[in-house]
């Protein structure tokens, strides 16, 4: 049996791998003798672009959920890079293939036996298809968005009357960067500028933009700016961008749009609040802004000053009349005043005549009186007088004798009180060294010399026994032994 299966083997035709791809190679062009149209999606072609010969791929994909279900690698090598870019720009300016953009090539189907890879070679494209799966796809972006109620939703934001403070977004350095920031300069008002660097073009783009607006969004900005150069249709395609159009809308500060194209305007641009064509024109729309706002300020000023001197004019006519009104209605109560000061003066005249004539009446009445009182009160003084003069020798004996009387009591008492007769009665007066009276015990101390007054003479001792007097004893019965 073994040695059967080898005779098999040995009859069978063994390929190298070269002949095996080199007859696959032919199939294929049996196959597919002429060229074939193809349409997919671009991926991987921007990271070759620069090369001579471009390798890349062409996906399909599931228009439900839009993952890839087939891929194929293609080719566009470097004789026909010239011919598809002429045919490109016959019908935009610009236009560049680029990943992510769907299109419709004619191509060869082949094989590169070197490397045993199925490739397509492309021919030619079909220009219109891909501009019209664009607009189809940016149709499909501005549907959706119209369904959610994004269109307007950063367009009813309120702008600030003076929006100075301005977030932009643009690739730094860029000719967008400088002319926006140039325009701004040279109108001398006070904008304050905060720059986020964001790629303009390319797969870069979505993240960027809506990165930056996130974060100007916790910032107090009054407004954001997002700005870049000319380019084609389909360089204006990146801003064609859902996540983008979403995040605009949901800014909460108002957002102005630059974007450099003429002719078309992206679905970012529908859905700002405010869309320039140019750089220039967005800086030059925030300009014209602030300079409104100040005519506007000046024109309410020339109004108000206007309408003041009319009030004013107004109100001076108005007290000129009053003025006048008063200076009459002055006068007439100064005349009226002067007729009741004279009506009042000449009253009060008769009527202090009449007072001094009553007081003179009840002056003489009451002189009349006092001159009868006086006579009647001295001749009731003249007898009191008289009395008093016969009672007067009486009383004044009595007093005498009162007085007499009350001169001796006092002068015994006098002579009671006199230390001498004091003396005379039996007490004697003890003084120390110094000639002081010695009234207590506590003033005597043990061999002091005390001198003892006598009411004929004096008498000195010294001390020799202190003996304090108890309640019950009789100081003249106790004996106290003097040297």
């Amino acid at each position: 049996m073994r040695t059967h299966h080898m005779n098999i083997v040995t009859q069978a035709k063994v390929y190298t791998i070269s002949e095996l791809n080199t007859e696959v190679q032919g199939y294929l062009k049996q196959r597919y003798p002429a060229t074939i149209w193809v349409q997919g999606e671009i991926k991987s072609y921007n990271r070759n672009a620069h090369r001579d010969h471009v390798f890349f791929e062409l996906c399909e994909k599931n228009p439900n959920n839009e993952k890839a279900v087939a891929r194929v690698t293609a080719v566009i090598f470097d004789s026909m890079k010239q011919r598809l870019a002429n045919s490109l720009r016959k019908i935009e300016a610009g236009f560049q293939l680029r990943d992510d953009i769907e299109v419709k090539f004619e191509c060869m189907v082949d094989l590169y036996p070197p490397s045993g890879s199925y490739q397509l070679r492309v021919i030619d494209m079909d220009p219109y298809y891909t501009l019209g799966k664009i607009a189809q796809q940016r149709q499909a972006i501005l549907e959706a968005l119209k369904k959610e109620g994004l269109l307007e939703k950063n367009k009813i934001l309120p702008l600030p009357l003076v929006p100075l403070k301005v977030g932009l977004i643009t690739s730094y350095n860029s000719a967008a960067y400088h002319d926006f920031l140039k325009e701004l300069a040279e109108s001398r008002y006070g904008f304050r500028v905060f720059h986020i660097d964001a790629r303009m073009q390319g797969q870069q783009v979505e993240q960027d933009v809506c990165r930056a607006i996130e974060l100007f969004n916790q910032q107090p900005m009054d407004v954001i700016v997002i700005i870049r150069g000319g380019g084609s249709r389909s360089d204006m395609a990146w801003f064609d961008n859902v996540k983008i159009a979403r995040a605009i809308a949901y800014s909460g500060l108002p957002i102005f749009t630059g974007l450099g194209h003429e002719i078309d305007l992206s679905v970012s641009d529908l859905v700002a609040h405010t869309y320039q064509k140019t750089p220039t024109a967005a800086a030059q729309y925030l300009v014209e802004l602030v300079k409104g706002y100040l005519e506007k300020l000046e024109r309410y000023g020339d109004e108000i000053a206007q309408r003041s001197i009319s009030i004013i004019q107004k109100e001076e006519q108005q007290l000129s009349g009053l003025r006048r009104e008063v200076i009459r209605s002055s006068q007439d109560r100064i005349n009226q005043a002067k007729q009741v000061l004279q009506s009042a003066a000449w009253e009060t005249r008769q009527s202090h005549n009449r007072l001094i004539r009553q007081t003179l009446l009840h002056l003489e009445s009451a002189s009349h009186r006092i001159r009868l009182k006086t006579a009647l009160w001295m001749m009731d003084s003249s007898k009191a007088i008289g009395q008093l003069r016969q009672s007067f020798p009486k009383l004044l004996e009595s007093r005498f004798k009162n007085a007499r009387s009350q001169l001796e009591i006092f002068s015994i008492r006098r002579n009671a009180a006199d230390p001498i007769q004091v003396l005379k009665r039996g007490y004697t007066l003890s003084l120390d060294s110094k000639g002081r009276t010695i009234r207590q015990l506590s003033g005597v101390r043990m061999g002091d010399v005390l001198t003892t007054v006598l009411a004929d003479g004096q008498a000195r001792s010294r001390v020799t026994e202190k003996r304090r007097l108890q309640r019950e004893e009789n100081p003249l019965e106790i004996e106290k032994t003097l040297l």
